[in-house]
């Protein structure tokens, strides 16, 4: 499994995460317990991982998807 984004936004993370399993990509949230302890407690957020040979697709179809935010409140 690779990596493909970091969320903040629990809702975001899930929304993107149904999104890829919708169009037939497994993907698994990392670190969702974590995620809301802040940098203090170094969280890099929760990581959206795929299988390494869906990376590109799940990059295409977040890109067409979902607007780009940081992560941290409304687009």
């Amino acid at each position: 499994m690779t990596t493909i984004h970091n969320y903040f936004n629990v809702a975001e993370a899930g929304f993107a995460q149904s999104l890829l399993e919708a169009s037939g990509i497994e993907a698994s949230l990392l670190d969702e317990t974590t995620a809301g302890m802040g940098t203090m407690f170094g969280s890099g957020g929760m990581r959206l991982q795929v299988a390494e040979e869906d990376a590109e697709r799940a990059l295409e179809i977040l890109a067409n998807h979902v607007p780009e935010t940081d992560g941290t409140g409304p687009a």
